[in-house]
């Protein structure tokens, strides 16, 4: 626990802004050797406005309830804890999705119990960049991918749109990520409830306005074995995306046709990928592999759609640049007969 006290950050908050601007929602189960890191990395944020840390405890069977306890009676009017009775997330209920209710502020600020934030003006820079840019719905910053043996820094900083995003040429970590809290509305909420992972968030989010990737690496995102999604083997986490990617795909409603393209495309690349790497395969996954890949190349008729799509864009360009230049010479040679030249 940080040697800093509850009157030393809020005596720092502009007194003329009374009401919260960031709400912090930070989930956790099980995480007694990381909450302290993640809770610190709030804690010691420089802001000039009002912040709360929303935390919540998916019923942990170790110790983590306990020390958020101890932070939360610390911090008493910055921390607001939430401890379940029952583990949700085995009962298929996202680790966000009931958390994100809670939220009253402008903004919000996601990390998860096993990361941190390392930089103190992490959430200040970023209300600043939100303020200054309203078309921007969702700033990140580059993150440090940390595990037992190594880290590296990722993420690729500038300006990026919701395409970007589905190809995978932006990569965000949740830890990094704050967004509007008016663009999570009713079909944001469903979405995310229907597709509990970070993504369903980021993409309801993309889909209200642009992305933007700070230069510096604020936060760190670790890779352990007790991690949800980064204790699984290569193979399966490729398998979770392309289900994911084949469901959004489907969903005609909610996407346009520019953004389904492209999620055909993020597809096509996990399955590629099912394939190769740097790890070891069963033949049962290879089986189940190619199954995968016989069952998508059916759906082909999807793709003939999206080229005859492209292709009667192109002939009606030519057509329209045709009917162009016909009207024009109609209009010259009639202005040549009216005027007897």
């Amino acid at each position: 626990m940080i040697n800093r006290s509850e009157k030393e950050i809020i005596e720092k908050w502009n007194k003329n802004t009374p009401e919260t601007i960031v709400s912090i929602c930070c989930t956790s189960c099980n995480h007694e050797t990381y909450i302290e890191d993640a809770l610190d990395g709030f804690l010691i944020q420089k802001t000039d406005f009002p912040f709360e840390i929303l935390i919540r405890d998916d019923c942990s069977d170790d110790s983590t309830a306990e020390i958020i306890r101890a932070y939360a009676k610390r911090y008493p009017s910055i921390i607001k804890a939430y401890y379940e009775k029952e583990n949700t997330y085995s009962q298929g209920v996202g680790p966000f999705t009931q958390l994100l209710k809670k939220p009253k502020a402008k903004y919000i600020a996601l990390c998860e119990g096993d990361d941190y934030w390392t930089d103190p003006y992490k959430l200040q820079r970023q209300v600043e960049i939100l303020e200054k840019n309203p078309e921007i719905s969702l700033v990140a910053t580059k993150t440090v991918i940390k595990n037992a043996n190594s880290s590296h820094i990722t993420g690729r900083a500038g300006f990026f749109d919701i395409c970007d995003f589905i190809k995978r040429d932006v990569i965000l970590s949740t830890a990094s990520v704050m967004f509007r809290r008016c663009n999570y509305d009713k079909d944001a909420r469903e979405l995310h409830e229907s597709y509990p992972g970070d993504w369903s968030i980021f993409l309801s989010q993309l889909k209200k306005g642009r992305g933007y990737v700070m230069d510096d690496a604020m936060t760190v995102y670790r890779q352990h074995e007790g991690g949800v999604f980064s204790s699984l083997r290569k193979y399966e986490q490729y398998r979770i995306s392309l289900d994911d990617y084949i469901a959004y795909l489907q969903m005609k409603k909610r996407f346009s046709i520019r953004e389904r393209e492209c999620f055909f495309i993020g597809a096509r690349k996990r399955l590629s990928q099912v394939f190769v790497g740097d790890y070891e395969h069963e033949p049962q996954e290879i089986e189940t592999a190619m199954k995968d890949y016989k069952i998508f190349l059916e759906r082909y008729e999807y793709l003939i759609f999206l080229i005859l799509y492209r292709i009667n864009r192109w002939l009606f360009a030519r057509l329209s640049w045709r009917i162009m230049r016909f009207t024009d010479k109609f209009y010259f040679m009639r202005n040549r007969r009216k005027n007897g030249i």
